[in-house]
């Protein structure tokens, strides 16, 4: 993630916000949905931030779901997820991925995965996202504070505690750090098929 990668750029977006994109990986094309690669802004966060985004495109940040489930609508998307973890590059890619209206909670659709890392996303398809102030059944946006497509309760938890040590916390992909170890950066970007 490095930054000659990235290019800021204004489309045609349905909500009329700027994009930030990603013009090299894979062939370009990507709009990031989510930075983490900093720790400069804090991810413990109710619905409403979550619903319209946060951060800034310098740093990390969360495109917001309503932008999310806007671009939604102009067709089929693809999703990577790009990882770094003790210094080393992985990813995570899915031809399948959709999220649903606020009306269904912005309900995450993802399947075909391929990537050099394990699948821990998938274990979230169906799911809708939950916030501390919109909390699961059995508390998991409580216990873990970060907003997340929870299901008993993470397998991908990408909005934890930036660093944290503390099981399950931190920000992780339970293939390559089950539990104890945030990972070193990841981006959440889609493209359009």
């Amino acid at each position: 993630m490095k930054g000659d990668m990235l290019a800021r750029s204004l489309l045609s977006s349905p909500v009329g916000l700027d994009q930030l994109c990603d013009t090299k990986t894979d062939g370009g094309g990507w709009i990031l949905l989510m930075r983490r690669s900093k720790g400069d802004v804090f991810f413990a966060r109710p619905w409403t931030d979550y619903r319209y985004g946060f951060g800034t495109f310098c740093g990390d940040f969360w495109l917001g779901l309503e932008e999310i489930h806007q671009l939604m609508l102009l067709g089929r998307w693809e999703l990577r997820v790009d990882i770094k973890f003790k210094g080393k590059d992985y990813y995570a890619h899915y031809n399948l991925f959709e999220v649903e209206s606020e009306a269904q909670f912005y309900k995450l659709h993802v399947g075909g995965f391929s990537g050099n890392v394990g699948d821990c996303l998938s274990f979230h398809d169906g799911m809708r996202f939950y916030t501390s102030d919109k909390p699961t059944s059995n508390d998991c946006s409580g216990k873990f504070s970060g907003g997340w497509w929870y299901q008993q309760c993470h397998r991908a938890y990408l909005t934890g505690i930036w660093g944290s040590r503390e099981y399950a916390k931190g920000i992780y992909w339970n293939s390559l750090s089950p539990g104890h170890e945030s990972l070193d950066s990841v981006e959440m970007k889609i493209r359009k098929l």
